[in-house]
C-alpha cells in the first residue's frame, strides 16, 4: 500500500514521462522529476508563478532528489565511501527541515521558490560585473536574461520576504542552526517528533563534521578522523540518510493526503525485520 501511495507521485501523466518505480529505476525516477521540475522553472527569472504549481513542483523535486540519493546511495559499499556518504547525509538533513518548515506552516513554498529566483539573478549580476559588463562565450546570453528576467519584482519579492533589497544566504533568512530548532519544536507542538533523531541534536553533534567531509577546503575531515572510526562514522551516517529519507517521504506523503500511518508503520517493521536478518 505504501509503496502504491509512493509510485503515485510519478504516474506518466504527472510527469510527461514514461518511467517511475514501477519500472525499478530509481535513477530514472529522480531525472524525470528533476526534468519536470526544470520544465516549469525553465524561464529562471519568471516573475508571475501559480502557488499551487510551485507547491507541486516543489514537492516532486525533493522527493525525485531523495530517490535520487538513495539511487546513488545504495552503491556505495566501501567505508572509503565516507565522504560522498557524509554529501547525501548533509542534503537530506537540509531537505528534511526544510521540508518540515513548509508543512508545519513556518514557512512556504512560494518564499522558496522566490529566493531560488532571486539567487539566479544575484548569479547572473556577478557575472555580469566579472566580465565588466560584456560576457563572452557560454555566458554571452546573460545580459538578455537579465534584461527579460524582472529584476524591479525579484527585488520587490526580497522586500516582501526578506525586508532588504539584497539576496539572503538562506532561503529561510535565518541560519540553518535556528531553522532546526523550529523544526523541532514545530514536530513536538503537531505530536510528531521521531523517536530516532531531533535536527538539533544531530545539527550539534553531527552537522559540522559532515560539512568538514563535505567541503574540498583543508583536510579536517579525514585528519580529525582516526582510520579505525571510518567504517563506524560510514555506517552512522548511512542511518541518518535513512531517518532523513523517511521523514522526506512522509512529509510528501502528508503534504499530498496519502499518508496513512498504518501503512507507513507497517513498511518500517518490515524494513527493520530485513536489517536484523542481515548476517555480519
Amino acid at each position: 500500500m505504501l509503496r502504491r501511495r509512493v509510485n503515485s507521485l510519478w504516474r506518466p501523466s504527472t510527469l510527461g514521462g514514461h518511467h517511475g518505480p514501477r519500472g525499478g529505476a530509481v535513477w530514472e525516477t529522480g531525472v524525470q522529476g528533476v526534468r519536470a521540475d526544470a520544465r516549469l522553472h525553465s524561464d529562471p527569472l519568471r516573475p508571475h508563478w501559480e502557488s499551487d504549481k510551485i507547491r507541486l513542483s516543489s514537492l516532486r523535486g525533493y522527493y525525485a532528489r531523495t530517490a535520487a540519493w538513495l539511487g546513488s546511495v545504495t552503491k556505495l559499499n566501501d567505508p572509503g565511501d565516507v565522504q560522498a556518504i557524509s554529501v547525501a547525509a548533509r542534503s537530506l538533513f537540509e531537505s528534511a527541515v526544510d521540508l518540515v518548515l513548509v508543512h508545519h506552516g513556518r514557512e512556504s513554498f512560494d518564499k522558496m521558490y522566490a529566493w531560488e529566483r532571486s539567487a539566479q539573478l544575484d548569479y547572473l549580476e556577478n557575472v555580469m560585473q566579472f566580465f565588466g559588463g560584456a560576457p563572452t562565450g557560454a555566458y554571452v546570453d546573460t545580459r538578455a536574461k537579465l534584461s527579460t528576467g524582472q529584476p524591479a519584482e525579484i527585488d520587490a519579492e526580497r522586500r516582501r520576504f526578506y525586508g532588504k533589497p539584497t539576496h539572503p544566504a538562506r532561503w529561510t533568512g535565518q541560519h540553518i542552526e535556528k531553522d532546526v530548532v523550529e523544526a523541532d519544536k514545530l514536530l513536538a507542538d503537531a505530536g510528531r517528533r521521531p523517536a530516532s533523531f531531533s535536527f538539533r541534536e544531530f545539527y550539534e553533534l553531527e552537522y559540522a563534521m559532515l560539512c568538514w567531509a563535505t567541503h574540498g577546503s583543508t583536510l579536517l575531515g579525514l585528519r580529525a578522523t582516526s582510520t579505525d572510526f571510518v567504517p563506524a562514522q560510514s555506517a552512522m551516517r548511512m542511518n541518518r540518510i535513512h531517518d532523513f529519507a523517511l521523514c522526506i517521504t512522509q512529509v510528501v506523503l502528508e503534504e499530498l493526503k496519502l499518508f496513512d500511518q498504518k501503512d507507513f508503520d507497517q513498511f518500517l517493521a518490515r524494513a527493520q525485520q530485513e536489517v536484523a536478518a542481515i548476517k555480519l
